[in-house]
């Protein structure tokens, strides 16, 4: 569920989509994901992974959901970081940040 805008300490599914490393300016279609690519940091605390793995919608896509929990939710500055740890990466580096209400 999706709030405008994001509410504290409540669970959050965002839509983003990430650009292609090789391709400049165009949108990575079906990116490999893995555990430690996306990382949440709550109100300027330790970087973490998601507790959940983003996913790729449709399958091959260019669409890819974060999934943040309650827990990485509950701080008025939610920045998360989207970094492939691949060497070349496939998609570029990117961040995201909520701020919450009550």
């Amino acid at each position: 569920m999706a709030f405008n805008p994001p509410q504290r300490a409540a669970p959050l599914t965002v839509p983003l989509s990430l650009l292609d490393f090789a391709s400049a300016g165009r949108l990575r279609a079906s990116p490999t994901l893995a555990t430690g690519d996306f990382k949440v940091s709550v109100d300027g605390g330790a970087l973490t992974s998601l507790t959940t793995l983003p996913v790729v919608v449709p399958v091959g896509g260019k669409i890819v959901l974060l999934h943040l929990t309650a827990e990485e939710m509950d701080g008025e500055t939610i920045a998360v970081v989207c970094s492939d740890q691949t060497e070349p990466p496939e998609w570029c580096d990117q961040s995201v940040v909520f701020v919450t209400t009550e």
